[in-house]
């Protein structure tokens, strides 16, 4: 009979820790999908009446840096949701933009095209 509660123990055990890890990756996998939305409607659409270009300025020769961040989360999310079979959330930039050697990013009138 021990062994029958052991082995029922340790698969509860192994059940609940499995389902816990699920719900840390489902959290940590929506979290970091609004964390990108957020970032991109504090920099395209922002909340204070900013442009984007007023935003680059703002960000100056750090701004290059954050696009390539964001660049490389969405990268990842859309890794993460093919291996996962879905597709992440994702708002795309609204106008086109120039990366500057210094750093800096000029935003242009023209709609963005990935």
């Amino acid at each position: 009979m021990s062994l029958l509660t052991s082995s029922t123990t340790l698969a509860t055990k192994q059940a609940e820790s499995k389902a816990t890890l699920v719900a840390i990756s489902r959290s940590v996998w929506n979290e970091l999908q609004r964390k990108q939305q957020d970032g991109m409607d504090v920099f395209w659409s922002n909340p204070k009446g900013l442009t984007p270009q007023e935003m680059a300025a703002a960000c100056g020769t750090d701004c290059a840096r954050m696009f390539a961040f964001n660049s490389a989360l969405v990268d990842f999310l859309i890794a993460v949701g093919t291996l996962e079979g879905v597709t992440p959330n994702l708002k795309p930039p609204t106008n086109a933009f120039t990366v500057n050697q210094d750093g800096t990013v000029t935003i242009s009138n023209d709609p963005y095209a990935p």
